[in-house]
């Protein structure tokens, strides 16, 4: 199966789109917790690797 070079394009840029949602999801759930468990998920959170 050949892909073009703009068919790869446009899915990558499909998949950076789709985690941008993810992550502006996340932090606005992430908001709604309390002053000290947002420090708590959000410490935790530094130490995730990001490979996604």
């Amino acid at each position: 199966m050949r892909v073009s070079i703009m068919g790869m394009l446009e899915i990558e840029d499909d998949l950076n789109s789709s985690k941008i949602r993810l992550f502006n999801w996340l932090w606005d759930e992430v908001r709604l917790f309390k002053d000290e468990m947002r420090e708590i998920v959000c410490e935790k959170g530094q130490k995730l690797p990001l490979n996604i």
